[in-house]
Parts: C-alpha cells; sequence; structure tokens
C-alpha cells in the first residue's frame, strides 16, 4: 500500500471529550459543595441583645402610713366598744344589787341607825325532830351519824336541852312528807310544832336592816327564795359590821340544796339567840 492511501486514527479527539466531561463534572460538583457568594452576603447576621433589667419600684411610704392608721383605728374602735360594753354591765350590776342586796347601815349614831322589832308571832312551824339529847356531845355525836348517812341536821340548844332537828316546814301536812322521805331512809323521826321566840326585842344599825328584810322569808316559811347574791351580800356586811351577830351563822351554816328546810332552823334559832 502506497504512503498515500494510508488512513489515521487519532486519539486526541477522545481524550480531549473525556477531559471536558471530567471538569464538567468536577466544575458541578464544586458548585453543589460551596455555598451561594451572592446568598451569603445577602442574608443579615442576626444579632442578639443582653436583657436589660427591670428597673425596681421604689415601695410607696403612703401605703403603710394608709395601713398603719386603718389598724389604729380599728384597734381604738374595739376597745372602746369593749370599755362601754364593760362600763354598761358594771353599771346594771350595781343597779341591780342596790335594788335587791341590803344597804350597811352608819355607826355614826343611834339616830340615824334603822330600829326592828321582833317577836313570837312572827316565827311559828313544825319541826322534823331526830332526837332530844342533855348534852351537846351526844348531840354533835348523832349529828355526825347523820352526815355519815347524807342527812343534814341541826342542833337547838333550848331550857338545857340540846334538839337534833333533820327538817322543818310551814304546816304539819309538809313535814310528814319529809319525814316519811327520811323514814324510807331508815332516819326515824318526830314531828311536832315548834315556836321560835319567848319575848319581843329590838335591835339596831346592820343587825336590824338584815333581821327586818330575812324576817319577812323567815315568817312565811320560804327561806329558799332567798337568793345567793343576797345571802352573800348579808353575809358579807355583818362580818364587817356586826361579826358577833347570831345572824352570821346562819348564813354560814347556808344550805345550798334545803329539801329539807333546815335554814328555816337557822334562821329561827338566830332569831330567837337575838332576844336572849
Amino acid at each position: 500500500m502506497s504512503s498515500k492511501n494510508k488512513i489515521s486514527i487519532s486519539f486526541r479527539e477522545n481524550q480531549r471529550n473525556t477531559n471536558q466531561t471530567v471538569k464538567r463534572a468536577k466544575d458541578e460538583q464544586a458548585a453543589s459543595a460551596e455555598p451561594d457568594d451572592d446568598k451569603e452576603w445577602t442574608e443579615k447576621p442576626k444579632v442578639y441583645s443582653l436583657p436589660v433589667p427591670k428597673k425596681k419600684r421604689r415601695p410607696s411610704a403612703i401605703k403603710p402610713i394608709l395601713v398603719s392608721t386603718a389598724t389604729a383605728l380599728l384597734i381604738s374602735f374595739g376597745l372602746g366598744f369593749l370599755l362601754l360594753r364593760m362600763f354598761v354591765s358594771l353599771t346594771d350590776e350595781t343597779t341591780n344589787g342596790s335594788e335587791s342586796m341590803p344597804v350597811p347601815a352608819t355607826s355614826t349614831g343611834s339616830s340615824t341607825e334603822e330600829t326592828a322589832t321582833i317577836g313570837t308571832s312572827t316565827l311559828d312551824g313544825y319541826v322534823i325532830q331526830a332526837g332530844v339529847f342533855s348534852t351537846e356531845e351526844k348531840a354533835t355525836e348523832w349529828k355526825m351519824k347523820l352526815t355519815a348517812s347524807a342527812v343534814s341536821s341541826a342542833i337547838w340548844e333550848r331550857d338545857g336541852q340540846y334538839y337534833l332537828f333533820v327538817g322543818s316546814a310551814g304546816s304539819e301536812a309538809e313535814a310528814n312528807e319529809i319525814a316519811d322521805d327520811l323514814s324510807a331512809r331508815d332516819v326515824e323521826t318526830y314531828v311536832k310544832p315548834w315556836t321560835v321566840l319567848s319575848e319581843r326585842t329590838s335591835i339596831e344599825g346592820v343587825e336590824a336592816e338584815i333581821a327586818e328584810q330575812v324576817g319577812d322569808y323567815v315568817e312565811d316559811h320560804k327561806m329558799n327564795e332567798l337568793t345567793e347574791e343576797q345571802r352573800q351580800a348579808y353575809l358579807l356586811t355583818l362580818e364587817d359590821k356586826a361579826p358577833d351577830s347570831p345572824l352570821l351563822d346562819l348564813f354560814k351554816n347556808w344550805e345550798s340544796s334545803d329539801k329539807q328546810q333546815l335554814n328555816w332552823i337557822h334562821a329561827s334559832k338566830a332569831f330567837e339567840e337575838i332576844t336572849e
């Protein structure tokens, strides 16, 4: 074959195409990996600011003053109300006491003292007798036996004899009822009439005032209607003004629960001793 008819095959074109393909792939890969410079410059950077502390409000000086003033007013009104209640209560007690309590007599002179006259005509009744003894020791012994059996009693000395009474009444029928009740408790009794005071006498001062007031209860045989407040007032008055009065023993020996009406016995005995 001659040199004119030779066929030449070149690989440079293929190599060029291959190189272009590889370069294009690298460019695409780099484009996908690298950030867009234009986009980065267009986005605004985020700015972070420190929190600004809030200013603390200063406490108002008016509010504590108002609270203190209101509290002081409430306390003042409360104390004023309590004092008013106490004053009204004391006034009422004083008023009621002056109506029902005895007023001690003055001792400046006999012309200003009250005088009371007492006698036999006002003090009669029935007594329930548990025994009569010639000596006080024997009467006291039996009195203690009755006390051990929860039975109240009173000793009354008259004409050298010591009578042991366990009750009294304004009528014989009432006295028999008390006697029957005591008999059911194995206490032997005897009902009989009893007259107090053998002669009339006059007394003065505090003793006269109290004797006149208590005498009405004794006469009607209603000693149980005498209130505890009255008894305490009489007791304090006699201890202060007439400590030697027989009436003082009446209020010292007072029976609080007096179903047997022994207070009438104590009162009648005191009146009889005043006349001696």
